[in-house]
């Protein structure tokens, strides 16, 4: 039932356009480590028998480093998210003396966490060292915290893409008269089972400042209280995050997405409270197939609950046609041109977050790079740095830009004419190429081949000329931005 309620949280559906963020599988592995922690089982064991570094060879310290190392390997939040529980585990086992031990392994576990994803960033981190940092790409605020932060109410309220209408018709309502934005993936929603085992765990919390819950359901159910707990003051807007956000670095913005967290810790709360419900069925003589028929209900409104209406099958086979469209042209592309010819992209836009004209998405042009196996694409090129230049060509017109970008070597173009709504540009690249391209299927998407119009232009310039043509826009693009 955990398994399955985990996998089909709403973060799955909102956050599956970021592919680290899906890495949320190794999570529960993180938060396994903080319920030792919090147990106080230590982290790290020696074998008996080995001496020196040898003797920490053990089964639980290889399984610890392995946990760490593919939680550092899965993105800066889903790392970010263990290290924060870690933390809270160890800040309690500071003020108990006997265990400060096992506190000493999480600080260790935190570190090779850290340690992994520095080496994992390396190459960028050398890069930004070399080249300076570019603060156009993914710059955040840290105002941002504060919009893309975990609330309550997106936590434990159905949304818009709801199944049920009227829960459907509550999700528009709020949405529309909420001062509150559309924050994030719209992510957090854990659902009615999710909300169920929050409900427990608070419930839990306050009957055990009051000792009115037994050492059993402490040792059961505290860290998952406490894990959820530290993971909700963290991530709720005007909490931690934000106060990370403006003391330290804006770095971890999208808080929202600490839900998964939480949500994993109510799940098992309610699997837990489900484990105590079998045990009573078995003394009340219940029939053996009652309890299953209890699990499977809830498992059934769960995920009923927890999967919108907004990513049908319909939807999924939509999109694997759409890329199999897409695929099929690019092949022939390809198979049109010479193998490793550079292909300027029209519209020109820059990578990332750069939205072309007309509603053109941010990466509408990756579409060749991605199923391209063995061409060049002038898309892909970083704002601020390579991609400067393609502001400069933007401004100018269809003629000269296909000059420009003969002298700079490039064999073919592709238009997405979603960027072109009256067409005027592919006229005019019908004219000046003087070949009727290649057509998607969808009649999205154009393919010229530049071959007889660079064949024109190395008669009417000489190689001296185009080098000189394409060196003029190259560094008129770089000295604009450096004025």
């Amino acid at each position: 039932m955990v398994g399955l309620l985990y996998a089909f949280m709403q973060y799955h559906f909102r956050g599956q356009f970021f592919l680290l963020l899906i890495g949320y599988y190794v999570l529960p592995f993180a938060l396994l480590l903080a319920f030792r922690v919090f147990q106080g089982v230590p982290l790290f064991a020696r074998r008996e028998g080995p001496t020196g570094v040898r003797s920490w060879l053990s089964r639980r310290t290889m399984a610890t480093v392995a946990t760490c190392v593919a939680i550092g390997s899965t993105g800066l939040y889903l790392a970010a998210f263990a290290v924060v529980v870690l933390i809270a585990a160890a800040t309690v086992q500071v003020f108990s003396r006997p265990v400060r031990r096992t506190a000493a392994t999480a600080v260790v576990a935190i570190g090779l966490i850290v340690g992994t994803v520095v080496v994992n960033t390396s190459p960028s981190s050398l890069y930004r060292l070399q080249n300076g940092a570019n603060r156009e790409v993914s710059a955040r605020g840290e105002q941002e915290s504060e919009v893309y932060g975990l609330t309550l109410t997106r936590m434990v309220l159905p949304n818009q893409f709801h199944r049920f209408g009227p829960a459907k018709e509550f999700g528009g309502h709020y949405q529309e008269t909420t001062n509150l934005p559309l924050a994030g993936e719209d992510a957090s929603y854990v659902g009615l089972v999710g909300t169920g085992g929050l409900v427990g765990l608070v419930v839990f919390a306050f009957a055990s400042m009051t000792r009115g819950s037994s050492l059993a359901r402490r040792r059961r159910y505290g860290p998952l209280a406490a894990v959820a707990g530290a993971a909700f003051v963290f991530g709720l807007v005007g909490g931690l995050n934000t106060i990370f956000s403006y003391l330290v670095h804006p770095v971890l913005r999208g808080t929202g997405r600490i839900s998964i967290v939480i949500g994993f810790c109510a799940f098992a709360a309610v699997a837990f409270a489900l484990d105590g419900l079998k045990v009573r069925f078995a003394r009340r003589g219940v029939r053996a197939a009652a309890f299953p028929a209890v699990v499977v209900a809830i498992t059934a409104v769960g995920l009923y609950d927890q999967t919108g209406t907004h990513l049908t099958p319909a939807w999924y086979q939509a999109v694997e046609r759409k890329w199999d469209v897409d695929r099929r042209f690019v092949t022939r592309a390809e198979a049109s041109v010479p193998f490793g010819t550079a292909v300027y992209t029209l519209p020109e836009q820059q990578f990332p977050e750069s939205p072309g004209p007309y509603g053109l998405g941010d990466y509408d042009s990756a579409v060749g790079y991605l199923h391209s196996k063995n061409l060049k694409w002038s898309y892909g090129a970083v704002r601020n740095r390579q991609g400067r230049w393609l502001l400069q060509m933007a401004r100018l017109g269809t003629r000269r830009k296909l000059e420009v970008a003969s002298a700079c070597g490039f064999g073919a173009v592709w238009v997405d004419l979603a960027g072109y709504p009256n067409l005027t540009v592919p006229t005019q690249l019908r004219s000046l190429t003087g070949v009727e391209p290649l057509t998607s299927e969808d009649g999205r998407r154009e393919f010229y081949s530049l071959a007889s119009f660079n064949q024109r232009e190395t008669t009417r310039r000489s190689a001296g000329e185009r080098t000189a043509l394409c060196a003029e826009y190259l560094r008129a693009a770089s000295a604009k931005i450096e004025q």
